[in-house]
């Protein structure tokens, strides 16, 4: 484990006050300061203060089994190539590869779980 002074020892001394920095608390618990202020524990956000995992759930989109194999045969009708399709559609690479590689294995024994 790091020193808890590891920022304080190596940073410039105008930045004292603003280095990242434990400090222990009355009930012997460490806090974690940034920029002299203390950031929120584990559920201590506010309603306004949204963490990553909760940003990423909201934007990830859900595609339906027609949508996976609509875009799998139009890359494979494609002569722009994959990565054109991919961008067109919002997707990554990887993600139509593996709907591909499932389209071609899954389609011969049931379409209905792809």
């Amino acid at each position: 484990m790091e020193p808890l002074d590891l920022w304080k020892r190596y940073i410039e001394p105008k930045y004292h006050a603003r280095c990242l920095r434990f400090e222990r608390e009355p009930d012997g618990n460490y806090t974690l300061l940034l920029d002299g202020k203390r950031t929120p524990g584990p559920g201590e956000f506010t309603n306004r203060e949204l963490r990553v995992p909760d940003i990423r759930r909201a934007t990830r989109r859900q595609y339906s089994a027609e949508e996976k194999i609509r875009i799998v045969i139009a890359g494979l009708r494609s002569e722009d190539g994959n990565a054109e399709l991919c961008r067109k559609e919002g997707i990554n690479q990887n993600l139509y590869y593996r709907w591909s590689k499932d389209f071609q294995t899954k389609s011969c024994r049931d379409s209905t779980k792809f």
